[in-house]
């Protein structure tokens, strides 16, 4: 995380908005501090509902992906449905947006969820959230993209 900050190259945030899970305020909280901005709760950031997988080995999780693979509306096991994660997460963006257009906000959330957020922003089919790189702890993913320059 410190060489995350360290190296910082993208827009200095204005606002630091995260999942209220422990790993997420921790992180939150470093990042606002050393930014010296606001950290702001907002509990649909939280990571996914993953229903009788909670609590198992982390190679049970495969077999929600699997389904994910085939429905992002599936809820096997009480697993929280994909496009439900995506629509939690893009009302976070929405709401954003329409209350601070002038502020570069910066959003601390879990794999899982910020994956199905991606692949939503990117227009793709959300089944496949989890055919795009995978998320490694204090990555930072620039939105939107930053726009090419041509030669």
């Amino acid at each position: 995380m410190g060489e995350t900050l360290m190296a910082w190259h993208w827009a200095l945030p204005t606002r630091v908005v995260h999942s209220d899970f422990l790993r997420t305020t921790q992180t939150a909280q470093r990042v606002a501090k050393w930014f010296d901005v606001e950290g702001v709760v907002d509990r649909r950031l939280r990571e996914r509902d993953f229903g009788e997988l909670e609590g198992q080995p982390d190679a049970r999780y495969a077999e929600a992906w699997a389904q994910d693979a085939l429905d992002a509306e599936h809820q096997c096991q009480g697993i929280e449905a994909v496009n439900r994660v995506a629509a939690r997460l893009l009302a976070v963006i929405r709401d954003l947006e329409q209350a601070s257009r002038d502020e570069c906000v910066l959003l601390v959330s879990h794999g899982d969820p910020l994956q199905i957020l991606l692949t939503a922003l990117e227009g793709r089919d959300l089944r496949q959230h989890r055919d795009r790189a995978l998320m490694q702890p204090a990555d930072v993913v620039a939105w939107p993209p930053p726009v090419r320059q041509w030669p």
